[in-house]
């Protein structure tokens, strides 16, 4: 079990540990005989015989929703996790009493379910007496509070949920009389700052001796394909899944008879909403002073086991070499 922080001064700023920062994900193929898929100390899915019709692949992974809200130069651990909301819009009195078991989202890769499964996960220390809240990512919707309309149970350790469909799941804890204030709060919080639909895109702005070279992520509610004044795209594709503000992505170029370069890029929902993207930029040196052509690869930075978010190749166009 992953251990919460606790007994740490209210007025303490500390760096965010790696294990808050990456997600955890474990895929397995399950069948018509049902079976267990697990993230061990973390979530684990049951599907009963005769849920699933054939064999499908299922993939699940941890949502650290606490890093959808944190900013990574100022955390505060007072409630066991980092919290950085804006106080004027919301009380840090009120912050300081939720708490959270792991979030998960459940992928099936297209497979229908007949029937229900049960998800477990565990129930955080200092929760006792405390209600329990469930929100759900629906897309094109947001987050909304699904408790009332879900079939849960809560034991000393641990919360059993009986679901039929999946997507992004969080589950809080507030004292009772406060939960309605803090599903209201959650709800506006996480809908502004978590999910994206990313597309990637690659821009060059070339010279004779080397090439400047920018890749840029959107989300797909961005409609332009406009970029700074001397650069063309080059090259782009989708993200495979979804991503979530906070994750962190690993860039890899590979210039085909030339050299590979990877930076780093925490995704920043508010850039990614931008028309301008968020971007990482680097120089590219010409293979025997030949036009640049390559690949990039983007992914996810896990625990275990980079995930890729998405590959494509880029061209330059003879000709636009400013």
């Amino acid at each position: 079990m992953l251990c919460l922080f606790s007994n740490v001064d209210a007025n303490v700023f500390v760096g965010v540990p790696d294990e808050f920062k990456y997600t955890r994900t474990v895929e397995a193929t399950i069948g018509p005989m049902g079976g267990e898929v697990e993230i061990r100390g973390f979530v684990k899915l049951s599907i009963p015989p005769g849920v699933l019709q054939q064999d499908t692949m299922i993939t699940i992974s941890t949502v650290d929703v606490a890093a959808i809200l944190r900013n990574p130069d100022r955390v505060n651990f007072t409630s066991g996790y980092p919290w950085t909301l804006d106080e004027d819009i919301y009380p840090r009195e009120l912050l300081d009493q939720v708490l959270f078991s792991p979030a998960v989202d459940i992928n099936l890769h297209g497979a229908q379910l007949n029937g229900p499964v049960e998800v477990q996960t565990w129930r955080p220390p200092g929760s006792q007496g405390m209600k329990c809240l469930l929100l759900k990512y629906h897309d094109g919707e947001g987050w909304t509070d699904i408790t009332t309309s879900t079939v849960y149970q809560i034991y000393s350790e641990k919360i059993s949920m009986s679901l039929k469909s999946f997507s992004p799941v969080g589950i809080e804890w507030a004292p009772v009389e406060r939960v309605c204030k803090v599903a209201r709060m959650m709800v506006g919080a996480l809908s502004s700052r978590t999910h994206l639909t990313c597309q990637f895109a690659a821009y060059m702005n070339p010279s004779p001796e080397d090439v400047e070279f920018h890749v840029v992520c959107r989300d797909q509610c961005i409609e332009t394909e406009e970029y700074e004044t001397g650069f063309t795209k080059c090259g782009k594709n989708l993200a495979m899944f979804s991503l979530f503000n906070g994750d962190v992505l690993d860039i890899t170029v590979d210039v085909r008879r030339g050299q590979s370069q990877s930076k780093r890029m925490e995704l920043q929902s508010v850039q990614c909403l931008n028309k301008d993207g968020q971007n990482v930029q680097m120089w590219l040196d010409r293979p025997n002073r030949n036009l640049v052509k390559g690949e990039v690869d983007v992914k996810k930075v896990q625990v275990l086991s980079n995930r890729t978010v998405c590959q494509f190749t880029f061209k330059e166009v003879r000709g636009v070499i400013s």
